[in-house]
């Protein structure tokens, strides 16, 4: 009997430039599983500059992140790869569980 292993691989990105997410595609065609965790650069950089007492970012600072991120995430989408946006301040192993009590990217 043959049986086709899946297996599992988790992206840790900061990254919101799109570009790579078309490798995935051929991870999924050999049976690999993917998920992504990206860490919000916008979030992240506003917690940044309040600890540091620097200004807030303006509108115009978070536009282009803000539009990045969203094109990150329908390109995920449309390969149907699960994707969480990460947030400072908050525990990180309730951000990677879903409402459901299912860990990111989990089949069962």
């Amino acid at each position: 009997e043959f049986r086709r292993v899946l297996f599992r691989s988790l992206i840790v990105t900061a990254s919101v430039d799109e570009g790579w997410v078309a490798q995935l595609a051929g991870l999924r065609r050999r049976g690999i599983g993917c998920a992504v965790v990206v860490v919000d650069p916008v979030a992240h950089e506003a917690a940044t500059r309040a600890g540091l007492g620097e200004p807030e970012l303006t509108v115009a600072d978070r536009a282009p992140w803000e539009r990045d991120l969203a094109r990150l995430r329908l390109a995920l989408a449309e390969l149907e790869v699960p994707c969480t946006v990460i947030q400072p301040g908050l525990p990180l192993g309730g951000q990677l569980v879903n409402a459901g009590g299912r860990a990111l990217g989990s089949t069962r």
